[in-house]
């Protein structure tokens, strides 16, 4: 079975500064593995009235500041084709 890959992105800016939520999700042979982030980043974004302006600031400062990431969690979920064998 080949790797399927998913991601989900969250973006926000209120008074404070700009958010950014992340899942990552990988699945392998029934085997999942997913990682939520988070950043908190650093200054707020002023992209005047254009909301395209302020997406596309967001993701550039997502790209730039990716080291800054915070891991939320963690998991794996194991496969489900495991067969299990018993002794005869």
């Amino acid at each position: 079975m080949s790797r399927i890959y998913a991601a989900s992105l969250s973006l926000s800016q209120g008074a404070g500064v700009p958010q950014v939520s992340a899942t990552l999700l990988v699945s392998e042979n029934g085997r999942q593995t997913t990682v939520s982030l988070g950043w908190d980043l650093p200054h707020p974004i002023n992209p005047g009235d254009n909301p395209g302006e302020w997406l596309y600031a967001m993701l550039s400062r997502v790209v730039q500041d990716y080291d800054e990431h915070v891991v939320n969690s963690a998991t794996v979920e194991p496969s489900h084709l495991t067969q299990e064998t018993t002794n005869d």
